[in-house]
């Protein structure tokens, strides 16, 4: 990636999480650069410079195959640490690496690379790309906008921690009440398809992605209409990412 030239606070709702996939952010951010490049600079713009712009995706920053197969040893019964997606799944050192040198760049310094995650290799469980094929932002002092993109980004564990009962035990004895707390249009919470115990590992692995937020300066969030058209989506591009051909 070129510099080209040129994130809302999480409620309740994460506690059915997957639901929050499918949405359109990486379609969005990788149409931000090109957008932004031909609106700028505006006319009261003291610069006759278009707007740089470097974007990184969450989905690139997962652990390298053999480190989510890692992950999911801790605990083979835990269906929520089986394959990249959840809170624990991520390289967050390297995430943190990489933000902080686009973000703080010295005078003059040196590329920065990328990280890409390959979704169609190992048959659909993916694995990070060798660093060759890494994509090279050549002078990060010359980034003007860090887009950062993820379905999770800004994800905290649940205050009280207790509230992950809570919302448990209303999903098990009140489906309705659950469904209208949690803001979702479908029937059983997602979350239900899970031990609770299961779920609390989660919680507690969303706790060390704080410094990672807070290197962000500005969220912004994509709500579809219908929380049930996530599911949708994903269906229909799931075929995508196990099509022969990419392999």
């Amino acid at each position: 990636m070129r510099p080209t030239r040129s994130s809302s606070s999480p409620s309740e709702e994460q506690a059915d999480e997957p639901s929050r996939r499918a949405q359109g952010k990486s379609y969005t951010a990788s149409k931000l650069p090109d957008l932004l490049a031909a609106a700028s600079p505006t006319p009261s713009s003291t610069s006759s410079a278009p707007i740089r712009i470097a974007a990184l995706s969450l989905d690139d920053l997962y652990l390298p195959h053999d480190g989510l197969a890692a992950v999911a040893a801790t605990d083979p019964s835990n269906a929520l640490l089986s394959g990249r997606g959840q809170a624990g799944t991520h390289d967050l050192p390297l995430a943190l690496e990489l933000l902080s040198a686009l973000k703080r760049p010295a005078p003059g310094a040196q590329p920065v690379k990328l990280p890409v995650f390959d979704k169609s290799l190992h048959c659909g469980e993916g694995d990070r790309l060798p660093r060759e094929q890494w994509v090279e932002v050549e002078r990060p002092d010359e980034v003007d906008l860090v887009v950062f993109e993820g379905w999770m980004n800004g994800f905290r564990p649940l205050d009280p921690s207790s509230l992950l009962s809570e919302l448990y035990t209303l999903g098990r004895s009140d489906s309705s009440a659950a469904k209208e707390r949690l803001g979702i249009d479908y029937e059983p919470p997602f979350l239900l398809e899970h031990d609770e115990a299961h779920l609390a590992v989660v919680q507690e692995s969303l706790g060390r992605y704080a410094p990672l937020w807070d290197e962000v300066d500005v969220f912004v969030q994509i709500k579809p209409q219908r929380m049930g058209f996530v599911w949708e989506w994903r269906l229909e591009v799931r075929p995508l990412f196990l099509s022969p051909s990419r392999e």
